[in-house]
């Protein structure tokens, strides 16, 4: 039931008290209230997905001492920095208390030694926990949470900013817009999500000359033939869709701004509803191979599909779609602004 809003002051509720919080913010909040109130309650939590076995102590070399702050406690205290938001020197203060409760050794509260700890956290451990979360996470995704029994996957790009050290400029190099010494270097990262469960099921990363699609070509073995795929204009590309169709997946895009639509062409479904026919560009894309472009088809067949978005108090937003001909993919998917599919 949509809530009575002033006509004249869009979203502004009729009644006056405090608005309703979003489900996903109120799981944030309360996230970062548990962390910041006892470092056990945030493992209780999360402990049934997190295989305690990539924690052990090492058999030798680093992490392989028994120190106050282990490969264990500083994996769970840096997950509560980034849960709640804490400096170094409050996440520290949050062990102290932890081990006060457990009876162990208190470290000192200047946050030093757990700052350099948490440099000794190993790569590979990461990455391993991050998949074995993932593993468990798509197991509790059930047929009847899947859109028409396929699953869909939603794939983004977006920049960060690392420490300033010589190895990262080296790696990643600052914007040339800055002078040297004065900017942070730059990372570009495309990641991979699952629409039903919002996992992350990968991500590359790379410096500021990659582009997303370049980097978004190094996650295509993480989809499996019938896979759907939602992605904004950047990833609606005629090599990148003609590529995933050859291995059976289909996708959802905004349309790029300089493709023009002419709907005079094509055979027509209905209003602003037409399929026509791509052909594949002359010179390859940046990134493919004179080979790799050959062995794209010379045209698919891509569906259009025009829609108006109307939210009571606010201008209409009309954008175009598009997905092959023949596809499954019906207008539930195509409410975006514009897009491909």
């Amino acid at each position: 039931m949509q809530r009575n809003s002033s006509p004249l002051l869009p979203g502004f509720p009729w009644r006056f008290g405090r608005p309703r919080m979003p489900r996903l913010k109120r799981i944030r909040a309360e996230l970062a209230d548990k962390a910041r109130r006892e470092l056990g309650e945030l493992r209780s939590l999360f402990s049934p997905w997190v295989d305690s076995s990539f924690l052990a102590p090492a058999k030798s070399k680093a992490n392989s001492r028994n120190r106050v702050f282990s490969l264990e406690v500083v994996f769970w205290g840096f997950l509560l920095q980034t849960l709640s938001g804490l400096g170094c020197r409050g996440a520290v203060a949050t062990i102290q208390s932890w081990m006060v409760n457990k009876g162990r050794a208190v470290p000192s509260s200047k946050p030093g030694a757990y700052s350099k700890a948490r440099k000794r956290l190993p790569m590979n451990v990461l990455i391993s926990i991050f998949e074995g979360m993932c593993s468990r996470i798509s197991g509790c995704v059930s047929t009847s949470m899947l859109w028409h029994g396929r699953h869909v996957k939603v794939v983004d790009g977006t920049g960060l900013s690392a420490a300033d050290t010589p190895a990262n400029q080296a790696q990643w190099p600052q914007s040339s817009n800055m002078k040297s010494g004065c900017g942070f270097p730059e990372l570009k990262l495309t990641g991979l999500f699952c629409l039903h469960s919002g996992t992350l099921l990968g991500w590359e990363e790379g410096n500021k000359h990659d582009h997303e699609t370049r980097l978004w070509r190094k996650l295509w073995d993480l989809l499996p033939p019938g896979d759907v795929i939602l992605g904004d204009r950047a990833f609606g590309s005629y090599a990148c869709i003609a590529a995933l169709l050859q291995r059976g997946v289909d996708g959802v895009y905004r349309l790029h701004g300089a493709r023009k639509v002419d709907w005079r062409k094509g055979r027509r479904l209905g209003p602003r509803d037409r399929v026509q026919v791509w052909q594949r560009p002359r010179t390859p894309g940046k990134g493919w191979t004179k080979s790799q472009w050959g062995r794209l088809p010379a045209e698919i067949r891509v569906r259009l599909v025009q829609r108006t978005v109307d939210v009571p108090g606010f201008r209409s937003k009309t954008g175009t779609s598009a997905c092959r001909s023949g596809s499954r993919i019906s207008s539930q998917l195509l409410t975006g602004r514009r897009g491909v599919c």
